[in-house]
């Protein structure tokens, strides 16, 4: 089987498990969704009751104090249930779904009718001045009894609401667990695939490369097919990356909070994952872009270009201490927009790996190397080990840990690149801790 056909296939089944975990995905949402509803739901229903109860609490405290005050003000929570019990009844029934819960309400309904009754009939004889007959209604025992009796159905409705909402916060308990175990395969499913395309890949070109050394014309083409195959693939990557990254983020924005901290911080790992790996295939597809851009050289002012550049990087250096020197720097031959990448990439590189020096020094300038002009980037920071100087103009290839400087290891891959296009070379001098010097030259120069 071909190298591509291999890589096709691999990338075929990898994307059809992804998309089968992003399917997965997407009902475990639904699932969260529902489960939400109908523990909001509940929780409506149990607000309801408490509130149908102490309203009618509050009537018959307010019935109390008017019979012992006259005052019609105390009137206004008997008032306000007598008018809106019917109703508030028959929406609970409406709300509640457990026939056992029916079952209560059904029962408290004549309870409460005969409770506002006694209510109404001490606040007439009070009205009437007849407060002895009114106080004796009071005194006796049969309105305490209805009024437990509504307390009893009420509180045992409210107990069996309660036990539904309880297997509800299960269910979204239950439900976010799994999305979070399907977000968490699909990123790992994400991150097998670019793997075994970087390796397929790799190990396509090699064999590409050996099968056809001796013909070059044919090499040409096979590389251009590669390259272009290898931008194809990048491309369709960033589709499911999104995805990760979508869910991930639904997930904290909507249900963070229900989200333990261990929780939280797995899906804070899942998104920069997807987002650094993003980064990555914006970097793959620069590279590859520079094998089909056609290199339109021109006479370029390398003073003005270098100081653009410098503009542009000049919200990486705000705040920091950064010395810039530069040296002369002769015009030169070559295609503009591409000598700006070099420059930006070497720049940028420069202030970053000083970052920690005080002062920064990064100084910009040219030397004759071999009776060409080299143009250099030098700077005190981190430096590297010259033993794996080799290593630098690799994809990916990179000589500092994540956690010290941030990057994907593809900018000095595409410097070379570009270099290489205009018939130059570019190499490099460091010591660890003492800085390093990148040089590069553009081939002949003709002005």
């Amino acid at each position: 089987m071909k190298a591509t056909h291999k890589i096709a296939a691999a990338l075929f089944g990898a994307v059809l498990l992804v998309a089968l975990e992003m399917a997965a995905s997407a009902w475990a949402f639904r699932q969260i969704e529902e489960a939400s509803g109908a523990r909001e739901h509940t929780y409506d229903v149990i607000s309801r009751a408490n509130q149908l109860l102490s309203a009618l609490k509050d009537a018959e405290t307010g019935q109390r104090g008017y019979l012992i005050t006259g005052d019609e003000a105390f009137l206004e929570p008997y008032l306000a249930v007598r008018d809106s019990v019917v109703d508030d009844l028959k929406e609970l029934r409406r709300l509640t779904l457990i026939n056992a819960a029916q079952t209560h309400l059904d029962a408290v309904a004549p309870l409460m009718d005969s409770k506002l009754a006694e209510l109404s009939r001490v606040i007439k004889l009070r009205r009437n001045h007849d407060t002895a007959a009114a106080i004796a209604i009071v005194s006796n025992n049969h309105g305490k009894q209805l009024m437990d009796s509504i307390r009893a159905e009420m509180l045992g409705f409210i107990q069996i609401e309660e036990v539904t909402l309880s297997r509800h916060e299960a269910d979204f308990k239950t439900n976010i667990r799994h999305l979070f175990v399907f977000i968490v395969s699909a990123s790992l499913f994400t991150l097998l695939l670019a793997l075994a395309f970087a390796c397929l890949t790799y190990r396509g070109a090699r064999h590409l490369f050996e099968i056809q050394e001796g013909t070059n014309l044919q090499l040409q083409s096979s590389n251009k097919e590669l390259e272009a195959f290898s931008y194809s693939v990048s491309h369709d990557l960033r589709a499911p990356l999104r995805a990760v990254n979508g869910f991930a983020g639904i997930v904290l924005e909507d249900f963070g909070a229900q989200l333990p901290e261990e929780g939280r911080s797995h899906l804070e790992r899942i998104r920069a994952g997807a987002l650094r790996m993003g980064a990555l295939i914006d970097d793959l597809l620069a590279f590859s872009r520079l094998s089909r851009q056609a290199v339109n050289r021109q006479n370029v002012n390398t003073v003005k270009l270098v100081q653009n550049v410098l503009d542009e990087l000049k919200p990486q250096r705000d705040g920091r201490q950064i010395e810039i020197k530069i040296g002369e720097l002769p015009a030169c031959h070559g295609d503009a927009a591409l000598l700006k990448q070099i420059w930006v990439n070497l720049i940028s590189n420069a202030i970053k790996y000083t970052r920690g020096r005080e002062p920064a020094i990064v100084e910009i300038g040219c030397a004759r190397e071999n009776n060409e002009n080299a143009f250099f980037v030098r700077d005190n920071g981190a430096g590297f080990d010259m033993q794996y100087a080799n290593k630098l103009f690799g994809v990916f290839q990179r000589l500092h840990r994540e956690d010290e400087f941030e990057g994907t290891g593809v900018g000095l891959a595409i410097v070379q690149r570009i270099v290489h296009r205009h018939a130059g070379r570019v190499w490099a001098k460091a010591e660890v801790n003492h800085g390093a010097t990148f040089y590069f030259t553009i081939g002949e120069t003709k002005l």
